[in-house]
């Protein structure tokens, strides 16, 4: 089944299953519903209104889609609601027989009024009437037989001409029409209306009522031309002259009210007999508002279905290529850049479709956008893998190296590290960002190179130290001893066992000699007196001078043995012997002391001691910046005196302008001191130094086969797109 199908099919399914929501088919800014339930032929209805509109009808809490069914449904409703009672139909109908009745009530003179005056106008006769309405006057007699109301005022003007001084008919046939067309006028509309109410039903009363409201404003008008005729007496009941009055007939005085009762009757039934009226115009309203909103459902369902699939593969490559980015400018990959725009585009064209409701061609972009991700995330992973293990090769081959540079070499070790680091500059010169995946896995079988080179002068250099090592270590127990006795009896600042160590080793050393000598002299003496009388001899006296100048020469010899031993954990401590201590210590203390430098070498002082302090995994490490004997930490917390009460081992990063060697100790104080400018610093290769780099640099690490990266065994070459 295609996807499109297989989504139509789950809407579906979930139209039956879920319940009607109005708020499935809101469109976008409508948010005011109501609702009119009622019922019709035996069924349950709803009519919902959206923003006061008749928008969708409910039969049984779903969606009636039948036009017919929803004018049935209408009609039935509306009747039921709206028709009026017999009550106020009567009502209109006696209302309107009264108005008709008040023509002839003799408000002024008993029994006469309207009629008399037609009778005076000879149009109860049935000889004369007037229709015609014509601007237009006779020219001819076959024009004036032609006007119904000329020959009207004609006879008129012939009977009461000598009343009014009537000698052309055309003087007053506007105002004879005005009166005969309004007394035929309103006969008509009180006929009209007897037989519309008489006849009324579900079909014509809205056409009947909006009849009656034409006809009231009609009546209006004519009564007021009949009341106002110029024909009458002038006077009235009321008490209003007329001084151009001609009186030939009585004043027509017509009840009002009951017309007015009648019209706010009218006015009352009318808006509410719209709805039945108009129930067809109302019901297709419903049904173009049905289906339109049924598509908008549709459409909105598809659209959710789709956008909650697309929101998960948008997220992912929004993420992916922001990690390209990322990526291609560590390493560079024409893979990743290719997939990555392509993505870029296709989340832009799903988005368009998305837009546009063109969902048959959505799965087709999602797949391929889903492909295109998975060789990106695999290509990002493989450029962050070779450019990390080139960058993890380096920083091993850094460490070495910054070891050896420690070390006391012999002529022919310091001329082969010399040609090392030469071919480590180039390496290093070599080694930016933005190369390719190729190049970094050249780097990284190079370093491991390198690496495994100084690793090999390293352990020659071990071999031939164990033995010093272990004086060594004896002299570093020694001196602690001797700092732990001093410090019992008399308890010394960091700063007073330091100048200790300056002179510990020349003093133990001198008394060893004072004390080895004055033994062998008082052994000499000793025998030489107890054997007085082999003495005399002169060979036994040159052999007893002979070793007693052994003996102090042995002493010497010794005397030296443990300077050596005694200086070389003091003051004159190894790199390796100190890196011992930092990487087998829980906690480290780095202290800057940049006296005298610039904010420039300052700055990359305080790089130099975070990237150290970042390669001391697992350790405790507080950073101290050293001012005016007070220490900063995180340039805020003082802390006075801070060289005397930081803990041990210290790592100090001094200033200095002169090529200075790093100087350790081991012995009374657990410190090393590294000397440099802004570019030392800058490079900061001693964090190197402090990396544990106890590597077993296998073949695999150096390389392994040709055209592999080390350790991943993925092939750098192939940077198609893909």
């Amino acid at each position: 089944m295609r996807p499109m199908k297989m989504a139509l099919c789950l809407m579906f399914v979930l139209g039956i299953l879920s319940a009607f929501s109005v708020g499935d088919y809101l469109r976008a800014g409508e948010n005011e519903t109501s609702s009119e339930e009622f019922t019709a032929f035996g069924s349950n209805y709803e009519l919902i209104l959206i923003d006061g509109e008749e928008a969708l009808l409910l039969k049984e809490g779903e969606v009636l889609e039948s036009q017919s069914e929803i004018e049935d449904a209408l009609r039935e409703y509306y009747t039921s609601r709206y028709y009026p009672s017999q009550a106020d139909i009567d009502e209109i109908y006696d209302l309107v027989t009264l108005y008709n009745e008040s023509r002839e009530n003799g408000d002024m003179y008993e029994g006469v009024e309207e009629k008399y005056c037609r009778m005076s106008f000879f149009l109860d006769v049935g000889l004369f009437s007037c229709t015609n309405d014509t601007d237009i006057p006779p020219t001819n007699w076959d024009e004036a037989r032609g006007n119904d109301c000329y020959m009207l005022s004609s006879v008129i003007c012939e009977e009461y001409g000598d009343l009014f001084g009537c000698s052309d008919p055309w003087d007053i046939i506007d105002m004879v029409r005005d009166f005969a067309m309004s007394s035929d006028g309103l006969t008509e509309i009180v006929a009209r209306s007897h037989n519309n109410l008489d006849n009324i039903s579900e079909d014509n009363i809205y056409d009947v009522f909006t009849q009656l409201k034409t006809d009231i404003e009609k009546t209006k008008e004519y009564e007021g031309k009949l009341e106002d005729s110029i024909f009458r007496v002038p006077w009235t009941a009321n008490g209003d002259d007329c001084n151009d009055c001609l009186g030939i007939c009585t004043p027509i005085i017509i009840d009002e009210e009951y017309l007015e009762q009648a019209e706010e009757k009218i006015d009352e039934l009318l808006p509410r007999l719209q709805y039945i009226g108009e129930y067809e115009e109302l019901a297709e309203k419903v049904y173009l508002s049905t289906i339109q909103r049924e598509d908008y459902h549709e459409v909105s369902l598809l659209y959710d279905y789709y956008d909650g699939l697309f929101a998960p593969e948008k997220q992912r490559a929004a993420e992916l290529t922001a990690d390209a980015d990322e990526a291609l400018e560590l390493v560079s990959d024409s893979t990743v850049s290719a997939n990555a725009a392509r993505a870029d585009e296709l989340v832009f064209l799903i988005e368009e479709r998305l837009n546009a409701s063109e969902f048959a061609s959505i799965n087709a972009s999602r797949s391929e956008l889903v492909a295109k991700l998975n060789v990106l995330e695999e290509r990002i992973s493989f450029s962050y893998e070779v450019y990390e293990n080139a960058s993890e090769a380096k920083e091993i081959a850094d460490s070495l190296f910054f070891t050896l540079e420690t070390k006391g070499l012999s002529e022919e070790e310091a001329a082969q590290f010399t040609a090392l680091k030469s071919e480590k500059r180039t390496q290093d010169r070599s080694f930016v960002d933005g190369l390719s995946a190729d190049k970094y896995a050249q780097l990284t079988d190079k370093y491991l190179e390198l690496s495994a080179s100084a690793s090999d002068m390293l352990n020659n250099g071990e071999a031939a130290g164990v033995i010093v090592d272990t004086f060594k270590g004896a002299g570093m127990k020694t001196n602690n001893g001797i700092s732990d006795l001093v410090t019992t009896m008399v308890p010394l600042e960091r700063t007073e066992r330091e100048e200790i160590s300056g002179y510990a080793p020349l003093l133990i050393s001198g008394l060893s000699f004072f004390s080895l000598s004055s033994l062998a002299v008082f052994l000499m003496v000793f025998v030489s007196a107890v054997f007085a009388g082999a003495f005399r001899n002169k060979l036994v006296l040159l052999g007893g001078v002979l070793a007693l100048g052994c003996s102090i020469l042995f002493a010497g010899v010794l005397s030296g043995g443990i300077y050596f031993v005694l200086s070389s954990s003091s003051t004159d401590a190894s790199f390796t012997d100190f890196q011992s201590q930092v990487l087998g210590s829980d906690h480290v203390s780095i202290m800057i002391d940049s006296n005298q430098a610039s904010a420039g070498t300052a700055s990359a002082m305080m790089r130099c001691a975070q990237e150290l302090s970042s390669n001391l995994e697992g350790k405790e490490v507080i950073i101290y910046e050293k001012l005016d004997g007070n220490c900063l930490i995180n340039n805020s917390i003082t802390l006075s005196e801070c060289y005397n009460t930081i803990e041990e081992p210290i790592v100090v990063l001094s200033y200095s302008e002169a090529d200075e060697a790093p100087q350790f100790s081991t012995g009374f104080v657990y410190k090393g001191t590294f000397y440099g400018d802004e570019e030392y610093f800058s490079d900061c290769q001693l964090a190197t130094g402090f990396m544990d780099t106890e590597v077993a640099l296998s073949p695999e690490e150096t390389g392994g086969e040709e055209g592999e990266t080390a350790g991943n065994g993925t092939s750098a070459e192939g940077n198609e797109t893909e």
